[in-house]
């Protein structure tokens, strides 16, 4: 873990905390948004992070689409079965809020003070990893086009939907 945008947090009023931070006090709202590869005991600091929640706001815990149990490029929101915990290590410790469109949707819900919810942010614009590729091809970037997928086996991903997330929240990206 590093500090590498507290100075940017604390000039927004809000108290950056690190793991080896003792907190001095609990807080009404705990965002815990940090990927797992930028500490060796992940699980460890999402408790740390619960214990300085004082039950009042929210703790918002972000990440990925990882733990939806849908690989078939079949339809995920937020209903949709997630994999059950200890089937994989990867699902069990990744997190990620990545841009602006993330941190939106995180201070929404914390001024609504959600409790024991699922939200899913996204654009509402799910595309297959093909159409991805063609579009890369269209762009006119590469001087070599991508033509096909050439293995066929493995999981096709997810194709996300967060309609509910927008009318709870009253959020778009």
């Amino acid at each position: 873990m590093t500090t590498d945008h507290h100075n940017e947090l604390i000039q927004m009023d809000i108290n950056p905390s690190l793991k080896w931070t003792e907190a001095t006090h609990k807080f009404p709202n705990v965002l815990y948004c940090a990927p797992p590869s930028r500490t060796a005991d992940y699980a460890e600091n999402i408790r740390l992070a619960a214990l300085s929640w004082n039950g009042e706001g929210s703790f918002v815990f972000t990440s990925s689409s990882a733990p939806y149990d849908i690989n078939d490029n079949g339809p995920c929101d937020e209903d949709a079965p997630v994999v059950p915990i200890g089937r994989s290590p990867r699902v069990d410790i990744l997190l990620k809020a990545e841009n602006v469109d993330a941190a939106s949707l995180l201070v929404a819900i914390l001024k609504k003070k959600f409790r024991k919810q699922i939200f899913l942010g996204c654009d509402n614009h799910p595309l297959s990893r093909q159409e991805m590729m063609d579009l890369v091809n269209r762009s006119g970037k590469f001087s070599k086009h991508f033509s096909k997928f050439n293995v066929t086996d493995g999981p096709l991903g997810k194709r996300l939907n967060n309609t509910r997330t927008r009318q709870e929240v009253g959020w778009e990206p």
